[in-house]
């Protein structure tokens, strides 16, 4: 009697929704390879119930978590930088004897 109401009970019971990166039907969980789903730009690394991205050598991980820039992209942006703050200097007129607390 016992083995039948075993066998029963395993038939209708639910244990629930299934954690984050986890998906399965409420009775058994299995861990979704998230980089299957073409999660990153380069490096896709799973792990249970997660994923880390990361970016081949000589780029920089975004602070999406998700994408890469190289270093041309990088060098760009600090010299867009540079530029711009040249340019607020001249446009402004602050050379160090024009500021009023030097």
């Amino acid at each position: 009697m016992r083995e039948i109401i075993s066998r029963f009970l395993l038939l209708f019971y639910s244990c629930g929704d299934c954690p984050a990166g986890y998906t399965g039907d409420g009775k058994t969980c299995s861990d979704i390879d998230e980089c299957l789903l073409d999660s990153c730009d380069h490096i896709c690394v799973n792990s249970p119930g997660s994923f880390t991205c990361a970016c081949r050598s000589g780029y920089q991980l975004n602070i999406d978590g998700s994408t890469c820039d190289g270093e041309f992209a990088i060098l760009y942006s600090i010299r867009l930088n540079i530029y711009l703050s040249n340019n607020l200097v001249a446009q402004r007129n602050l050379s160090p004897e024009n500021l009023p607390w030097v």
